[in-house]
């Protein structure tokens, strides 16, 4: 009885979830025609700072805080140990900057330059040879008479030639400056206030040989590392920095000779006090160690960098129609500055690229729109 009473019921619990299937069908329909006809959003654009691409001047240097004397009296030191065989006027004698003081004997120093010299031609005899030989067994080797251990070791030969070339190359311009400190002359203009050597003295470095008054200018000091004394030489450009102002000056001498903390020195004279200080004042200063003139300059925060140091990249605007739109271009850098860096790649001076956090800008991709804060230049 209740299989016949359940055989009725199946046909209307069917058509009844017919309908229910059939009004959610309905429903899925009216509802991706409502989407399909909803207007499609445009993405936003970026918002972001830009500088210009300049050419111009960078360079790398080392901090340093630099103290100005003014030039009441200079003592002038040996700067190399060895017997004086002549000394220059005495006191009272008025003197110019470059005027000859005293000559240390050198000799000792020739005898090694000579030394090394002739040990160099050895050497670059050794490269020829060296390099010969490689190019036989590089013959051989493509030709199957030699193997690869072998080619590599030729390989080694000349590449350990060629550097025992530059080491002696190296040591000899070291004596050769050493050589020129044999020579002493006037710091600068000024009346020979005593002598205190004579001719057969020994002189050791950094013992005084003249003191010399000057009636004016002014000297500025800076103590430096030895690692970075090695890196500079007279003429080498230190920046001094005074609120808003910039001075650049030359420096004149360096003091190879390294105190009980490693620090040697190097002073520049100037025709005046710089910034109008007073003799014994500090003020913040850059040793130029290198430098690149009209190079590409940039921002540092325009650069991204990837997971690779060589991958390096900046994006560059462009247009395209009425939308201002970002491009990778992919950029080796040469030099970084203080404030700057020197890049090349496909850039030219007055485009400007994007700046900014590298989480911000690892987020572009090329093509998409960007609005300018054309306030953003370097």
């Amino acid at each position: 009885m209740k299989s016949k009473q359940n055989k009725k019921n199946r046909p209307r619990w069917i058509w009844f979830a017919g309908v229910i299937v059939l009004i959610m069908i309905a429903l899925v329909a009216i509802r991706m025609r409502e989407v399909r006809h909803v207007p499609r959003q445009e993405l936003s654009p970026w918002a972001l700072e830009t500088a210009v691409v300049k050419v111009g001047t960078v360079t790398r240097g080392f901090p340093v805080l630099a103290t100005i004397t003014t030039k009441g009296e200079i003592t002038v030191t040996g700067q190399i140990a060895g017997t004086i065989i002549k000394m220059g006027p005495r006191e009272g004698v008025a003197v110019k900057a470059g005027d000859f003081l005293a000559r240390i004997d050198t000799r000792e120093l020739e005898d090694n330059i000579a030394s090394l010299q002739a040990k160099l031609e050895a050497a670059k005899a050794e490269v020829v040879r060296r390099n010969n030989e490689l190019e036989r067994e590089i013959k051989l080797f493509e030709e199957g008479g030699s193997s690869e251990t072998s080619l590599e070791a030729y390989r080694t030969a000349a590449i350990t030639a060629r550097n025992n070339v530059r080491s002696l190359e190296r040591q000899i311009s070291a004596l050769k400056v050493r050589k020129e400190y044999g020579t002493v002359l006037a710091p600068a203009d000024g009346v020979i206030a005593a002598r205190l050597r004579e001719p057969g003295d020994v002189c050791l470095r950094g013992h005084p040989i003249y003191r010399l008054t000057v009636a004016k200018g002014a000297r500025v000091r800076v103590r430096l590392p030895q690692s970075i004394i090695e890196q500079i030489s007279p003429g080498t450009a230190l920046e001094l920095f005074h609120g808003a102002d910039t001075l650049v000056v030359k420096l004149n001498r360096i003091y190879p000779s390294v105190d009980a903390l490693a620090l040697g020195a190097a002073e520049a004279d100037l025709s005046a006090p710089p910034f109008g200080l007073a003799s014994g004042a500090r003020v913040a200063g850059r040793v130029i160690l290198e430098e690149i003139k009209e190079a590409l300059v940039i921002p540092p925060d325009a650069l991204i960098i990837g997971e690779s140091t060589n991958s390096v990249k900046v994006f560059k605007v462009i247009k395209k129609g009425k939308d201002e739109i970002v491009k990778t271009v992919p950029v080796n850098v040469e030099l970084v500055g203080k404030n700057n860096v020197a890049v090349q790649g496909a850039l030219s001076s007055g485009k400007r690229v994007t700046v900014g956090h590298g989480n911000i800008l690892l987020k572009l991709r090329d093509g998409d729109r960007v609005v300018l804060n054309q306030g953003g230049s370097l």
